[in-house]
């Protein structure tokens, strides 16, 4: 996979208080049988649930089953993703229709940590064999995107609202001083 070089994206990874999220929301039996035998193979720490000594599992009607609400993954030293699953309003299956992972954005402060974030994406890229959007989470537009097609992680042109995130913290703050004087 074509990682980008961190001097390219070290202004995604700015810690704003916002998470990265990287999602599929197209997601069938057959994804999930494929993402679940990936989260099998031995290369990945897993805990998952809100126990961790709970299996994981197996099959797709089992991630219906135990409500797959909470995996984490730690793919590399230092980096730690939450993976969750849920159904959208126009959901017409049984099976979560959208997988996405959260990653914390002051995990990723250089290129080696950039890489094992960019060789999670590709493994789950690879598994699903569909696009998959990288957003701060909760915002509309994506600033990057896997393409299976040629398995490369894509900085996208999009310019986030500066300060977003800081604005409505200082706002926050400023509610809370003002209820406790």
């Amino acid at each position: 996979m074509n990682c980008p070089r961190w001097e390219d994206v070290r202004d995604v990874w700015e810690d704003d208080g916002a998470l990265i999220e990287v999602s599929n929301s197209g997601m069938t039996k057959e994804d999930w049988q494929r993402v679940l035998a990936l989260l099998h193979t031995p290369s990945w720490q897993l805990s998952w649930g809100w126990e961790e000594d709970k299996p994981l599992p197996s099959t797709p009607e089992d991630v219906i089953d135990v409500g797959f609400s909470r995996l984490c993954i730690a793919p590399g030293e230092a980096v730690d993703v939450y993976c969750y699953c849920h159904w959208t309003a126009e959901a017409e299956t049984v099976y979560p229709n959208v997988f996405e992972c959260d990653f914390w954005k002051n995990q990723i402060v250089g290129q080696a940590q950039l890489d094992t974030f960019c060789a999670f994406v590709q493994a789950f890229g690879r598994a699903v064999g569909k696009p998959l959007l990288v957003a701060d989470e909760g915002l509309v537009h994506p600033i990057m995107r896997y393409e299976p097609a040629t398995d490369e992680l894509l900085r996208l042109v999009y310019e986030k609202p500066a300060g977003l995130f800081a604005r409505a913290r200082a706002l926050l703050a400023d509610r809370v001083r003002r209820r406790a004087s």
